[in-house]
Formats: C-alpha cells, structure tokens, sequence
C-alpha cells in the first residue's frame, strides 16, 4: 500500500511538473511580469496622447443622471480634468493610477469636485451616493490605439476615452457645452416617425426619455398592454448626441441624432426619425433681452432704469441698475424662452455674506436665500413695445411665489444674520424691492 501512494504521489508531481513546463512555454513573462508590463502600457497609452482625452462618462448605473463629457491629459502620474457641467473654468487636477489587481484597474485616487460628486457619500439616506465609480477597469483598446474602452469596477457603468488629435481641451468643453444647451435646454417635446407617427419624448437632463404600450407576458388575453417607460442616457458630441446604447421607436432603431442648426432640430442617424423644436407662445430668444428698459417695482408706482447685457455664453445675463452697490445676475432658460433671476449672492460685508433675496410678500413674507427660488421675466404679448412681466417660478417650492427682492446677510456657514440695510435698491432707496411689476424696453 505504501510503494502504491509513493508511486501515485510521484505520478501526480510528474503532472503537475509537466504543467508547469507547458506555462512556461505559454508564456515568456511569469503573471507578475505580464501584469507589470501591462500596467507600463496602458500608462505609455494615456500618457501618448498630447491634447488628452474625451472621457464619456455615465455617473449613475441607472442612468438617471445622463451622460457626462470630460476632457482628462493624463502625465506623470497626474490627470487634468475639465467637464462639460463647468465649461468656463480652470482643469481640475487628481492623482491617478494604473495598477494591478484581478484586472488592471484606472483610479482617479485625489478628491475632484467636478467628478468625484458622484460617488462620495450624500448623507446617511445615501451612503453610496448617486452609485458611480472612480476605479475602471480596463476592457479594450481600438486597433488605432485611438479608444480605450472601461467598465466601472463596482457598478460597470462603461467609461470611453477617445483621442483629442486637434482640439485643445478647453475648446472642445466649450462647444460640447454649447451643443448640450441646443439639444437639452430647448424644447423637443416630441418624435416624429417615418414623417407621421409622433411619440412624447423628452432630453431634459442628458437622459432620452419615452414611453410605450407593449404586449403583456400574457398568452389569455391579446390585448393586454403594459405601459413601459424608457430612461436612456446619453452624452453629447460635437454634432449632436449618441445614447449609451442602442433605441427603438415604433420599429426605428438609432443610437446617434445629428443637430440641424437651421431649424434647431434632431434628426436620427440611420433610422427616419425627426426630434423638432417646438417653441412655446411667448417664447424669447436670448439674443432679444439685451438692452435698455424702465423697471416698474410697488405694483408700477415706482421706476427706474436699468441695462441688461448678455454674458455671451448662451446662458446668462448681467443687469445693471437695480442698485448702484452691486451688479444682478439673470439665467436664460432656453426651454421656456425667459430669464431667471435667482436668489444670488452679490457681495460680502463685515465678514458676512450679502444676498439678493427672493421674497413672498403676498404668501406671508417668506424669503429664501436658496439659488433654486426665482422670478421669471415673461414676455407680455399684449403689448407693442417689447415688455416683460415679473412672474413667480416655483421650481423652488409650488407654494412659494416670489413678487419681490429683499436684501439679506448670512453668516459664512450658511446661517441668517438679518436684514441687509447697509446697501440700497435704486429707486425705492431701501433694503426692499416690494411688488415687482415688469420691465419695459426703451426705443
């Protein structure tokens, strides 16, 4: 019994020897050595490319918060990000790595607001926060070393980089900003389909949003629907957007639509559906606000002048006039064709924060120093002379209808100091701007 177990002991170690000699003729590099080597090439990799990267990223895995465009130039160790979301300002740099694990990994290791947002912890309700990832691992790279393909380590949201060869990073944010405003903030309400059927959709958010009638799982009753919605993400591109996957609509499948500047319109790429823009009554341009008006304030008992100039971006509007301290901030929302002006910060004195407040005298006087809450100037198509009306936004709260300006101080962390009545509203010489009315375009 014993010579039988030395000499199966001995057959077994002959076995495994012989497979160790096989691996070795397999491979010239132990797997430590092939995982080192990889490591160095994707590095070399990211680090080629002189201009950087598009990084197409999805932050949440269940795509409820679109698709986001980042540039990232990858050296020494060391990424420099710029994001679509904040255009006009500076790269954001974080450590990085390529290492080894099960799989060879990218991780973006220093805290970045612009893009590690989305995985830090929001509170304790949500602890994970919008479910994203900040370490990918590596699943790819095109035949011309020009994409490289990531999926998250964690929740597997895909991340693409593609290869900036002639755009400068800071350009090419500049325009994908630009196009995501075209595409997302106007109004494409619906989907027209072989030049008749039309669907309800919606690209608020960088995510395509629609809804169907489908067969239900059931064999007994033929007609039977359910009703089935669709949230895809998608980012955009310099011509227009692509959706993390493949759609269908009513037998037309496309995963890319195309901006026509002319009419501001979608059209799919491969398939005969059309997104137009359908531009509500009332609607504004943002080219058409600029100029010199009258303001009307105490329910049009009081005026005064004021200019309002675009910031040139598309999006904002700097009004001068409403007070001789400072200058007001006004957002162009391109869905509805109106400014905002928001809840704003608009100074700093003794250490504390100055505030133009949004204020609901009629509701109880409430007051918010929250840049959610706003009043929307809308265009009053009953009048010949070009004239806006102060109309509340609620987007803040549906029971908060701001009619006038109130200026406030907080704290630095956040917490009320009082009424503001250092510094002044023109023509009503107070803290207080009661009873917005409209404002009127001089000729």
């Amino acid at each position: 019994m014993k010579i039988f177990k030395y000499l199966l002991l001995a057959g077994v170690a002959m076995i495994v020897a012989s497979c160790v000699k096989d691996e070795e003729d397999l491979f010239s590099e132990s797997a430590a050595q092939r995982i080192n080597t990889a490591v160095e090439d994707y590095t070399k990799l990211l680090e080629s490319s002189e201009k950087g990267w598009v990084m197409n990223f999805y932050p949440a895995h269940d795509g409820e918060m679109g698709g986001v465009v980042y540039t990232a130039r990858f050296s020494d160790g060391t990424v420099a990000l710029r994001c679509q979301e904040t255009p006009g300002e500076d790269e954001v740099k974080s450590l990085y790595q390529v290492k080894g694990e099960q799989e060879i990994l990218l991780t973006f290791d220093t805290y970045t607001e612009i893009f590690h947002q989305y995985s830090e912890p929001i509170n304790s309700t949500y602890p994970t926060g919008y479910e994203s990832d900040y370490e990918f691992t590596f699943k790819g790279v095109s035949a011309d070393q020009d994409t490289i393909f990531l999926k998250g380590k964690r929740y597997s949201q895909p991340l693409e980089l593609i290869r900036l060869h002639d755009e400068e990073p800071a350009d090419y944010i500049s325009q994908i900003a630009t196009m995501y405003n075209q595409i997302a903030m106007l109004p494409h309400p619906i989907a027209v389909i072989n030049d008749t059927e039309t669907i309800d959709i919606s690209l608020a958010d960088g995510v395509f949003y629609f809804a169907e009638y489908v067969d239900a799982p059931t064999d007994w009753d033929a007609e039977n629907k359910d009703f089935v919605e669709h949230y895809i993400p998608f980012i955009t591109t310099l011509k227009g957007l692509k959706m993390q996957e493949p759609v269908t609509i009513a037998g037309e499948t496309f995963q890319e639509c195309v901006y026509n500047s002319e009419d501001r319109s979608l059209t799919a790429v491969g398939a005969n559906v059309v997104f137009p823009v359908i531009l509500p009554e009332g609607y504004t341009e943002y080219e058409e606000y600029e100029g010199s008006y009258t303001m009307y304030v105490r329910n049009g008992a009081v005026s005064f002048p004021i200019t309002l100039k675009p910031d040139g971006d598309g999006s904002n509007y700097t009004i001068t006039g409403m007070s001789s301290y400072f200058d007001v901030k006004a957002k162009y929302n391109a869905a509805k064709g109106c400014l905002e002006i928001h809840s704003q910060q608009v100074g700093e004195y003794g250490g504390n924060l100055v505030w133009l407040c949004c204020w609901d005298i009629a509701g109880g006087g409430s007051l918010t120093w929250s840049t959610t809450a706003a009043v929307d100037l809308q265009r009053d198509l009953d009048e010949e002379t070009l004239t806006f009306n102060f109309v509340a936004n609620n987007d803040y709260d549906a029971d908060f209808n701001a009619d006038s300006f109130i200026l406030w101080s907080t704290t630095s962390a956040g917490s009320s100091a009082g009424q503001f009545t250092t510094w002044r509203f023109n023509g009503v010489n107070s803290n207080q701007m009661r009873n917005l009315q409209r404002i009127v375009k001089n000729n």
